[in-house]
């Protein structure tokens, strides 16, 4: 779905007061470039997982398939957290001193240089 730049706008500007924590009224045109990828990222991500899910004939406003979107990209992020954690109780560092250190056994990575 194509959604005009004006039902973009308010949701960018949503997240940049949210950004600035409301102390200002202005961020730099890159913030405002990486918020706005943020937007289109999660609205692709609501519309891919919407297809399955809405009718074609169903067309929800830009903020709420970017709060769809969200939810989605959330779940995705848990859903890799915990492939990740279970991957984790069976990986071998092989020794690796760095490994060792990082993953909170005895050795810290200034003893084994």
């Amino acid at each position: 779905m194509n959604y005009e730049l004006e039902e973009l706008v308010p949701i960018v500007a949503k997240l940049a007061e949210s950004y600035t924590s409301k102390e200002s009224t202005s961020i730099s045109y890159d913030r405002a470039q990486q918020l706005m990828e943020a937007v289109l990222y999660c609205i692709r991500e609501g519309e891919r997982e919407g297809q399955v899910l809405l009718a074609p004939k169903d067309k929800l406003s830009a903020e709420r398939m970017y709060a769809f979107g969200v939810k989605c990209v959330e779940e995705k992020t848990k859903e890799a957290l915990n492939m990740y954690n279970g991957l984790l109780n069976h990986f071998s560092g092989c020794g690796n001193e760095c490994h060792w250190s990082y993953s909170g056994r005895k050795k810290d990575i200034k003893s084994g240089i």
